[in-house]
């Protein structure tokens, strides 16, 4: 039997290596989807309220590539992603610890500064 320390040696991993340690071949799409339902705990709703915007997986976490999907957007979606000047101006992590900003789901349901950042 191979170690993990022996596994995790051998780089790049191969489709042999991976399927040793367990794994089975899958999209890349697919694995980030896994590992944003890790994350969660196994909760699949957790995935759609996911609000780790830095987690540079947080884009994929609907198992579709927000970037090349374009013919599955609606036409809201269809602009550009350009940050806000809030953000630019901040940079993210003051921006998003800012009194008014609010969550996503919360604006969404008109409650904007619903949660408070002490």
């Amino acid at each position: 039997m191979t170690s993990r320390t022996e596994l995790a040696a051998v780089w790049p991993p191969t489709a042999a290596v991976a399927k040793t340690a367990g794994h089975r071949p899958m999209s890349p799409m697919k694995a980030i989807r896994e590992k944003c339902l890790d994350c969660c705990v196994g909760q699949h709703s957790e995935i759609r309220l996911c609000e780790a915007i830095s987690c540079s997986l947080w884009p994929f976490r609907s198992g579709s590539h927000p970037y090349t999907a374009s013919k599955t957007k609606i036409g809201s979606q269809e602009t550009d992603f350009t940050e806000s000047d809030d953000i630019q101006a901040k940079g993210p992590a003051e921006a998003a610890t800012s009194p008014d900003h609010g969550s996503l789901n919360s604006q969404a349901k008109g409650y904007e500064n619903e949660r408070s950042y002490e």
